[in-house]
């Protein structure tokens, strides 16, 4: 719920493999490096639903990798 409890801001469906709707903004609060965790949640399900799971989300390391920046 919001801060002043008038408006539902997340909802879950528990029984579902991945659903989430949000009234929030939590792109303002992501970045590449440290990524929210309802995106970085939502690759690592689209991983497993697609089978590969044994693959290893780590944003932070790839970055450090990456000399073109």
């Amino acid at each position: 719920v919001s801060p002043n409890a008038r408006l539902v801001e997340i909802v879950e469906l528990a029984d579902h493999p991945w659903f989430v709707a949000s009234q929030f903004h939590p792109e303002f609060r992501s970045r590449p490096n440290r990524p929210h965790p309802l995106f970085r949640d939502f690759v690592r399900a689209a991983f497993l639903q697609s089978g590969i799971d044994q693959m290893e989300l780590r944003p932070a390391e790839l970055l450090e990798g990456n000399s073109d920046s």
